[in-house]
């Protein structure tokens, strides 16, 4: 067995340093309040996704750190795996800094994912340079955005122009049905519990590498280690529990297949991992996620996204990842003509592509991407195994080498393109900053923190970056209905309820006493979504605050 080389490669130090200094000026911009007191978003997926984590982060600093009520409806129960915002409440807590206690951890699970992700690579390949290589084909496979990109833009502009200023992602293309979007920009940006989820599992999953395919199970630390990570995930992230039990079936049943005249030496180290997994994973399952929400909505969805776009599979992959399937799969079966007995080790990533293809786990098609990444993370490692192939492939044919260079390079370098044409485009903040809240709203949530009740309930309406919900710790009524979907909530009662109380409030005064309402609000959502009746709200309550745009209301019928 090949050791590893103590000395850092200076590829490898190139590698790191050069996303260190990508995210820290990354997230030294990803919010931040402007000169005339707006916070910002520093890239739209932040606007879009980290509303729903201020509120949770914000429920459990004023509520308490561990929630049984969801912060997105009333009365139901807390179902998301909350660990990462909750890191960020407990830093909100001690700190009273919102923006950098979600900032700070960002950055650092950002460098923590890159050097996960590697450390992955480095023990399947026990070589720097190719660990380097399948993390660039993880973290920048993209499909033919690139071309498109180019194709329907170089009449306007300069192919120098469209590089230093890109007009949009090319990861994500609706109109050509590319829809894959690369993982910095879609996950690790925006979603906070993949980006704590994802590299612990990857790191467990190592650890667990290293114990039964390593010959390293004298360290039987990384077992229980392991075993903790995993069976935390439930609350950090679901998506990378299912994944690892998909993962750790085909690996057990591998070792103790290889292994069959030691099953009595190794079956109990697989049992202590799976019976330790079991003994935290099974309560926190229990209480958070059995009966809480509606988990109906599985279903058969036979090609994914290319089912929505009456597309042929492979034209959609083609377009989604390139030669990344394909590859993948020459390098499945090269790996079992060489050794049959190790293709268990690559089978799951295979296995969850496949499943992924074939059924929706979530209302949302899209997320499915959560498990797809994890079959990019085996397709990766399996790309390089190709490249290897062909380069070792007549080796004593020197003369072909240049081009064997050319036929790898090329096909990597159109792997990574969009990728890293899109890292580009995220780093630049001034192409796509958005306002999240204005500085008026900043204000009004000082005001309501400073003078109103914690347990306070309040009705809002259901803007996503609604800065009641968001900012205050205060439990609403509903919350963005986007949300509730695809969390799986049952909502439609609530919702007529609150259709019809802001429509006609003195009507339906016993929803206040239904819902224990104490304050009610009035602002540029309520009025055009839900047609509030402002001027039935100021005959019927007490009018307490009163900006350029909200109105807050008490009910003194409480």
């Amino acid at each position: 067995m090949p050791k590893f080389n103590p000395k850092i490669s200076i590829l490898t130090k190139l590698f790191f340093g050069f996303w260190f200094l990508y995210f820290l000026l990354f997230w030294s911009k990803a919010i931040f309040i402007d000169k005339t007191g707006n916070l910002f978003a520093g890239h739209v997926n932040i606007w879009g996704d980290w509303a729903a984590h201020f509120t949770m982060a914000t429920a459990m600093e004023n509520r308490g750190l561990f929630l049984t009520e969801s912060p997105f409806l009333i009365g139901a129960k807390f179902s998301y795996p909350f660990m990462a915002d909750q890191l960020s409440a407990i830093f909100y807590r001690f700190s009273g800094d919102l923006i950098y206690s979600f900032l700070v951890p960002s950055f650092l699970l950002s460098v923590f994912f890159v050097w996960a992700i590697y450390y992955f690579f480095l023990n399947l390949w026990k070589s720097e340079k190719k660990a380097v290589l399948s993390s660039l084909v993880f973290l920048l496979n993209g499909g033919l955005g690139f071309y498109y990109y180019f194709k329907d833009n170089l009449g306007g502009k300069s192919f120098v122009e469209l590089l230093i200023n890109p007009l949009h992602e090319v990861t994500r293309y609706d109109q050509y049905q590319i829809k894959w979007i690369s993982v910095v920009d879609s996950m690790m940006i925006p979603q906070r519990a993949f980006l704590l989820g994802f590299p612990l599992t990857v790191l467990a999953l190592t650890f667990i590498y290293q114990y039964f395919f390593a010959k390293n199970n004298h360290q039987k630390w990384k077992i229980f280690v392991s075993a903790i990570i995993l069976g935390l995930m439930p609350i950090i992230h679901t998506h990378s529990f299912l994944a690892a039990f998909i993962i750790l079936s085909f690996w057990s049943l591998e070792d103790l297949l290889n292994n069959k005249n030691k099953i009595r030496e190794r079956l109990p180290s697989w049992l202590t991992l799976a019976g330790l997994t079991g003994i935290i994973s099974f309560p926190l399952i229990a209480y958070y996620f059995f009966n809480q929400v509606d988990h109906g909505f599985s279903q058969f969805f036979p090609g994914w996204l290319a089912k929505d776009y009456k597309m042929n599979w492979l034209d959609f992959w083609f377009r989604n990842w390139l030669f990344v399937p394909w590859l993948s799969f020459l390098g499945f079966f090269l790996i079992a003509k060489k050794n049959l007995k190790h293709i268990l080790v690559f089978s799951p990533f295979v296995f969850i592509f496949i499943i992924a293809n074939l059924f929706l786990f979530q209302p949302f098609a899209w997320d499915n991407t959560k498990l797809f990444v994890w079959s990019s993370l085996g397709f990766s490692y399996l790309v390089i195994y190709v490249f290897q192939a062909i380069w070792q492939k007549r080796a004593d044919l020197h003369y072909l080498n240049p081009l064997k260079f050319l036929i790898i390079g090329g096909i990597f370098f159109t792997t990574i393109l969009s990728g890293a044409m899109d890292l580009h485009y995220i780093i630049r903040h001034d192409l796509h900053s958005h306002v999240m809240y204005s500085k008026e709203e900043l204000e009004l949530v000082e005001w309501i923190k400073n003078n109103t009740a914690k347990n306070s309930i309040w009705l809002t309406g259901d803007k996503h970056n609604h800065p009641v919900f968001n900012l205050t710790g205060r439990q609403t009524i509903l919350t963005y209905r986007g949300w509730l979907w695809t969390h799986g909530y049952d909502y439609k009662e609530i919702e007529q309820d609150v259709t019809d109380f802001y429509k006609n409030p003195q009507e339906h005064l016993g929803f206040l006493q239904k819902y224990n309402i104490d304050y009610l609000v009035i602002g540029d959502n309520e009025r055009a979504v839900w047609k509030a009746n402002e001027r039935e709200f100021i005959q019927t309550f007490k009018l307490v605050k009163q900006t350029r745009t909200y109105k807050i209301f008490e009910n003194q019928y409480n």
